[in-house]
C-alpha cells in the first residue's frame, strides 16, 4: 500500500463525507467502503495537522477511528467514543519506534490499546477478539482490526 494519509471510519451514512467533524481532518475525502452501517474514508493529507476525533465521535454519536497511515507498513492514530473516552493506536509498532519515533505516543503499551478498542468495540455493538486486535496492532493493518472487531462482510467502494 502506497498511500499515505488519514484513514476514518465512523458509523453513518452516505452524508458522512459531508460532515463538519469529517471536514475538520482538513483533505479531500478520497475513497469510501462501506461495512454495513460504518464507513471508512480516506482523507488527503494537507499538512494542517491533526484532526479531532473525540470531534468526530461526538458528531456521529457512535464510537469513531481516526488513522494517519505513515507508510504501508505502519500507521498511527486514535480511538475515540462519543462519551470522550479516546485511546492511541499504532500499527507496526516495532517499525514506528525505528523509523517515526516522534509519532510513536510517549505513554503508549499495545495491552492498554488492545483493552481500549476491546472497550470501543463493546460500545459500537461489535464483538472484539482481543488476541485478533493484538495481532492487527503487533504485526497487521486495519482491515485485520476490522475483522478482529467484527466488522466483516462485504465491504466495496460506494
Amino acid at each position: 500500500m502506497d498511500y499515505v494519509g488519514w484513514v476514518v471510519l465512523a458509523r453513518g451514512d452516505s452524508e458522512l463525507r459531508r460532515a463538519p467533524a469529517v471536514a475538520a481532518f482538513a483533505g479531500a475525502v478520497g475513497g469510501e467502503r462501506v461495512f454495513g452501517t460504518w464507513r471508512e474514508l480516506r482523507i488527503a493529507d494537507t499538512g494542517a495537522g491533526d484532526a479531532d476525533v473525540l470531534a468526530l465521535a461526538r458528531a456521529t454519536g457512535a464510537p469513531a477511528l481516526a488513522v494517519y497511515v505513515v507508510d504501508g507498513l505502519c500507521a498511527v492514530g486514535e480511538g475515540a467514543t462519543p462519551g470522550g473516552t479516546a485511546f492511541d493506536l499504532v500499527f507496526g509498532e516495532e517499525r514506528v519506534a525505528e523509523e517515526y519515533a516522534a509519532a510513536l505516543p510517549d505513554d503508549y503499551r499495545r495491552a492498554d490499546a488492545v483493552a481500549a478498542v476491546t472497550a470501543w468495540a463493546a460500545e459500537a455493538d461489535l464483538a472484539a477478539v482481543p488476541d485478533a486486535v493484538d495481532h492487527a496492532l503487533a504485526r497487521g493493518g486495519l482491515d485485520d482490526l476490522y475483522r478482529a472487531v467484527g466488522l466483516t462482510g462485504r465491504a466495496g467502494p460506494h
